[in-house]
C-alpha cells in the first residue's frame, strides 16, 4: 500500500508546491499593487498638503486686505465712526498714505496753511513742506507699532 500512495503523495507535495508558489504570487502581487497604490495616495496627499498650505498663505494675505479694506470704509462711509477705530488702525492709515506717496514718487511741495501757522507753537507763515515730509511728521505722532514700522 505504501508503494500504491507514493506516487499519490509525490503528486499531493506538488500540488501543494503548485499552490503554495501560486498563493505567494499573488500575495506578491497584491502587497506590490498595495504598495504602488499607496505611494500613489501618499504623492497625492503631499501634493494636497502643499496645496492647503498655499491656500492658507492666500487666505491670510487676503484677510489682511479685507481688515485694511473694512477701515477705509468704515471711514469713508461713516466718518464719525472714526472715533472709535483703534489707534493703529489710524496709523495704518496714515503709513498707508506714506507708502502710496513713496511708491508713485508723488510728493509736491505745499505751502503751510494759514489755519496752521495761527496754532501756536507751529511753523512760520511762508514755509513749505513736501507731502511725505508731512506724512512722516504725522507718524511721528503715533506709538510705533509692536512689531516695528515701515515708515
Amino acid at each position: 500500500m505504501k508503494t500504491a500512495l507514493q506516487p499519490l503523495s509525490t503528486s499531493l507535495a506538488a500540488a501543494v508546491g503548485d499552490v503554495q508558489k501560486a498563493s505567494l504570487d499573488a500575495v506578491t502581487k497584491v502587497e506590490s499593487a498595495a504598495e504602488d497604490r499607496i505611494i500613489q495616495v501618499t504623492g497625492r496627499l503631499e501634493d494636497y498638503s502643499k496645496r492647503l498650505g498655499e491656500l492658507e498663505a492666500a487666505a491670510g494675505r487676503l484677510e489682511r486686505e479685507l481688515s485694511l479694506a473694512r477701515i477705509i470704509f468704515a471711514a469713508l462711509v461713516d466718518p464719525a465712526s472714526a472715533a472709535d477705530f483703534p489707534i493703529d488702525w489710524v496709523r495704518t492709515l496714515v503709513d498707508s498714505a506714506l507708502l502710496f506717496c513713496r511708491g508713485k514718487s508723488f510728493s509736491p511741495v505745499v505751502e503751510v496753511p494759514m489755519e496752521l501757522v495761527n496754532v501756536p507753537n507751529c511753523i512760520y507763515s511762508n514755509s513749505k513742506a513736501s507731502v511725505i515730509d508731512l506724512l512722516r511728521w504725522a507718524m511721528i505722532g503715533f506709538p510705533s507699532p509692536p512689531s516695528g514700522g515701515r515708515s
